[in-house]
């Protein structure tokens, strides 16, 4: 029998229900004729819509992203898998080896997920970090998003670095944000302003024949936009800039 609190009705009466489950769910289908001699007939059927979609970190085992066990359902993401980081014990890292994959990817409040230098994950739809969540893109990883999406919401933190050795206070650095509405002065908070320059092609630069010049700027840094900051003075990292905000698709 099916119990009136779980009965759904078709809102349309056209034969057709939409259901999104979250988790794997039978579904009965009822109908009810009545015959011309005035008695009924109920004929029923069964559907089971079955969620395999999701993996959920539960760092049971370890640090590893890599570990099957540290995943519910057991087994590490792999491109059709919606990600779920929630705050554990043990929060996940991934090692500089370490490809990861997964179709979109959500970082709880108080989790966080460690991309080591070199390491790369690829994602194909949104990144959510909620507000006390966090994520750490290390030197030298990387994280790639396939599908052009503008879902991409980060009330948390997204913070992403990038080292540059060698580099004293009269050098240039050639910088672009991977992150939304960063202050290029943030780049290297010791760099005096008047040291931070945009290409502005629009305006000439004094040479017959060519156009664009260097332009002093404070600014949140454009998306695909270039700068350059001169030296890498006063970061919390030696030789590292860390951009932090919404990710940049």
């Amino acid at each position: 029998s099916i119990s009136a609190a779980n009965e759904i009705i078709d809102p349309d009466d056209d034969g057709e229900i939409t259901v999104s489950p979250t988790s794997t769910t039978t579904y009965i289908a009822e109908v009810t004729y009545t015959l011309c001699d005035g008695s009924s007939l109920v004929e029923t059927d069964n559907t089971t819509v079955t969620i395999s979609g999701n993996k959920t970190w539960n760092g049971s085992v370890s640090t590893d992203w890599n570990n099957a066990n540290n995943w519910t359902p057991v087994g590490v993401p792999v491109p059709s898998n919606c990600i779920t980081i929630p705050i554990t014990a043990n929060d996940p890292i991934m090692s500089g080896t370490t490809d990861g994959v997964g179709y979109n990817l959500a970082i709880e409040n108080g989790a966080l997920l460690t991309q080591q230098p070199n390491a790369s994950l690829t994602i194909e739809d949104a990144i959510t970090i909620e507000s006390t969540g966090d994520l750490e893109v290390g030197d030298s990883a990387s994280i790639i998003q396939i599908t052009d999406v503008n879902t991409n919401k980060n009330d948390g933190s997204a913070r992403v670095q990038r080292k540059v050795g060698g580099v004293n206070y009269l050098d240039y650095v050639y910088w672009s944000s991977p992150v939304d509405v960063f202050d290029v002065e943030n780049i290297s908070p010791g760099t005096p302003n008047f040291a931070i320059y945009d290409w502005t092609p629009s305006m000439a630069n004094g040479t017959a024949g060519e156009h664009g010049t260097w332009v002093n700027t404070t600014e949140d840094m454009v998306q695909g936009k270039g700068y350059i900051v001169r030296g890498l003075i006063g970061t919390t990292i030696t030789e590292t800039a860390e951009f932090q905000g919404t990710l940049n698709n």
